[in-house]
């Protein structure tokens, strides 16, 4: 049985699925977005804020998820709708 998030929208930051992947990438959780990857994922998956996987991965220090989701094409120039404004807890940057 293989562990993955289901109903990813791909890149569209809409729907409940990006939310799953982008949760597992911002709790570190390597196994399952390797998982989604290797099953087609893509890497850019945006929450309905505008925020990606690799962004919320980056905030909360991911680093292994970081480095998984740039290796596997992850746009690391995206801007979200706000300004760059990861919310609270972000030292200094929101």
């Amino acid at each position: 049985m293989t562990a993955t998030l289901t109903g990813l929208v791909l890149s569209s930051g809409c729907g409940g699925g990006a939310a799953d992947f982008i949760k597992a990438a911002k709790e570190g959780k390597v196994d399952l977005v390797r998982a989604d990857l290797d099953d087609g994922r893509a890497p850019d998956a945006l929450e309905s804020s505008g925020y990606s996987a690799l962004m919320r991965a980056s905030q909360a220090g991911r680093i292994e998820v970081v480095r998984l989701l740039i290796e596997a094409g992850a746009e690391v120039n995206h801007k979200a709708r706000d300004n760059g404004d990861l919310g609270p807890n972000t030292g200094g940057m929101g």
